[in-house]
């Protein structure tokens, strides 16, 4: 009897984890270089981050926006306090947005599947298993992820 078997697609066929962890490093960097030693401390940073992130994934879910729109805020939010120029703040918070597209550049995904992922995909499809992909994530980001890891080949 066949099988039916069902991939998340994210940290489980493709690694995609240390791209939000890098441009998170680089908002807690971008702190730095504009606040200095009166800068909140990285865990602050990482914290409040975290804190927008959550109530931006309820407000938009896991669309493409919401990732750099919650770096963004949280930059804002951290100049606020620390009383940077509006000018100022507003550009460096386009700066912190940016970063957060970074991770749906291309050019910075890795160009393998996870090690093993190619061999079981192969080996379940010489069984003559039912291959499924469930993401949550946007349907056009996830879709430029399958063609770009050629997956439609174990997915159709």
């Amino acid at each position: 009897m066949n099988k039916t078997f069902i991939f998340d697609l994210d940290d489980t066929l493709i690694y995609t984890h240390f791209l939000y962890s890098r441009a998170k490093a680089d908002l807690a960097r971008l702190v730095d270089s504009r606040f200095g030693y009166v800068a909140p401390d990285v865990l602050a940073i990482l914290r409040l981050h975290e804190e927008v992130d959550l109530r931006l994934t309820k407000e938009m879910g896991f669309s493409r926006e919401r990732f750099p729109t919650s770096l963004s805020e949280a930059y804002t939010r951290i100049s606020e306090m620390m009383g940077e120029p509006e000018r100022e703040r507003k550009q460096n918070a386009q700066e912190a947005y940016n970063l957060g597209k970074t991770v749906f550049d291309k050019g910075r995904w890795l160009p393998s599947l996870v090690p093993g992922a190619l061999e079981t995909l192969d080996f379940l499809t010489r069984q003559r298993d039912e291959l499924a992909i469930v993401t949550i994530g946007e349907e056009f980001t996830q879709n430029e992820k399958v063609k770009f890891y050629e997956l439609n080949r174990w997915f159709g």
